[in-house]
């Protein structure tokens, strides 16, 4: 649904402008007492956390909501580390990384409460929620197996894309496109500048950003001069013969998520409007954090829309010429070696089974099993640890739910190619590609599967999907 604005006189428009501003200003600020105080004390600051939510999902305050969620999940580790310094250990550290994940799973239960009659009518929704039953009986065995916490982050990785989805879906009545690409563009500004920052002065950025406290608290450094080896201890895109060189993760703290976000981000808020944008945040990338991973899914984006868009090819014929690209990827990468490829083709050898629970296998799981009856990995040395699937979001997926992870699968692709020709009537078919792109990049990294990569995308896919409509789920009731 297109939310139609008044032309305003300039004074008018300059109001608007200060009031979306202050908006956003105010969010942040919101989000950071919440983060301070849950560094304090984790009960009071989710209970405080719990009754803002309540309140702004209810309330009408819906701009507020938009903005606050933002800046809430998407930078929570800028937020964390601007919190560090009040954290007791390294326990309620690890809690705090959790946080994007229970906004994110309440606002979508109070969302969904608030817009029943809408869900309970929408198909999409009955598959979002299959899965999320899907998930859930995978999680309670993979707690009973293998403990809450290698269980639960693999969960939070698989359903917080389907949720956030829904949660940008809600937004679409909440806000208009010119807030929403507001609180975006801010976002990505502020990341482009803190690693361009940190590349070029890191010692300067990185008391800016906290980053020392940050990372003692993570277990990486300790001291200044160790966060600045450890910025240069990883070897240019990871490849030994690039040698090494400063990477710089910025505020969003992982070199592998912030590649994505900055290109997923750019790809989303300027492929169909400065182009220029997106091949700066492009060379940002490849220059001052250099994650192949990114590189890869650019590449592969780029090649998929023109494919479709230039050289009208349906989307099957299109992923199906991709997969031409894919499988000697897969195949070099297996045969040299490559941590994410073992991961991957190892997940497959596990589609005949009925799955071994999540946590089974992932580089977040400290579990190093053959299968879920105790029976141990062969002996590989270094790389004994990915024969389980870990280190690929599909390995992972395979090697825990089985056979059923093929149902998982199926529902997520019918999900995007629902989506697909709506966004393509709209000329936003690129957020429908990079979609797509996104779950094929699970081949190569868990990370492709983060808030801050496919998460973010399906979110903005939401919005962009149901603003798209005669009917978002908020004017729906």
């Amino acid at each position: 649904m297109e939310v139609l604005e008044a032309k305003d006189s300039p004074l008018s428009s300059g109001w608007r402008i200060s009031q979306l501003l202050l908006s956003v200003v105010l969010s942040f600020v919101t989000a950071q007492c919440i983060y301070l105080i849950c560094s304090l004390s984790i009960i009071t600051g989710y209970t405080i956390l719990t009754l803002v939510l309540a309140f702004l999902a209810f309330s009408r305050y819906k701009m507020f909501l938009v903005n606050f969620y933002c800046w809430s999940v998407l930078y929570q580790n800028a937020l964390i580390a601007y919190s560090s310094g009040l954290i007791a250990d390294s326990n309620i550290f690890s809690i705090l990384h959790g946080t994007n994940f229970y906004i994110t799973t309440l606002l979508f239960i109070l969302l969904s409460l608030r817009s029943l009659n809408f869900v309970l009518k929408s198909t999409l929704f009955t598959t979002s929620f299959f899965v999320m039953v899907l998930l859930s009986i995978f999680c309670g065995a993979g707690v009973y197996l293998y403990g809450f916490k290698n269980s639960f982050v693999y969960f939070r990785l698989f359903s917080m894309v389907f949720m956030m989805f829904w949660i940008g879906a809600f937004f679409s009545s909440f806000t208009t496109e010119r807030n929403f690409r507001l609180i975006l563009k801010t976002l990505l500004s502020l990341t482009l500048i803190s690693i361009v920052g940190q590349f070029i002065f890191p010692e300067l950025f990185l008391t800016l950003m906290n980053d020392v406290d940050y990372y003692s608290l993570k277990g990486d450094a300790s001291s200044m001069e160790e966060v600045i080896q450890l910025l240069h201890s990883n070897t240019y895109f990871n490849i030994s013969s690039f040698g090494e060189a400063v990477r710089a993760p910025g505020f969003i703290k992982s070199f592998i998520s912030s590649a994505y976000f900055v290109i997923c981000l750019s790809i989303l808020l300027y492929w169909n409007k400065n182009i220029y944008m997106v091949l700066l945040s492009f060379l940002i990338m490849s220059v001052c954090v250099a994650s192949k991973g990114a590189f890869i899914g650019f590449f592969f984006f780029v090649v998929l829309y023109y494919l479709n868009k230039k050289f009208k090819f349906n989307i099957q014929a299109a992923l199906f010429i991709l997969l031409f690209l894919w499988l000697p990827l897969v195949a070099i990468g297996y045969s040299t070696n490559n941590e994410h490829l073992i991961g991957f083709v190892s997940g497959l050898s596990y589609l005949d089974t009925v799955g071994n629970g999540l946590g089974f296998s992932g580089n977040l799981s400290d579990i190093r099993l053959a299968s879920y009856s105790g029976v141990p990995l062969p002996d590989q040395g270094y790389w004994t640890r990915f024969y389980n699937g870990s280190e690929s979001a599909l390995g992972v997926l395979f090697s825990s739910l089985g056979i059923f992870s093929l149902i998982y699968l199926y529902l997520l692709f019918r999900h995007l190619f629902k989506i697909y020709p709506v966004l393509k009537d709209n000329n936003l078919d690129y957020i429908a590609l990079l979609s797509i792109v996104m779950v094929f990049q699970g081949i190569f990294q868990e990370e492709a599967f983060s808030p801050y990569a496919f998460g973010m995308v399906l979110f903005v896919a939401g919005y962009y999907f149901f603003n798209s409509l005669d009917e978002a789920p908020e004017s729906a009731n």
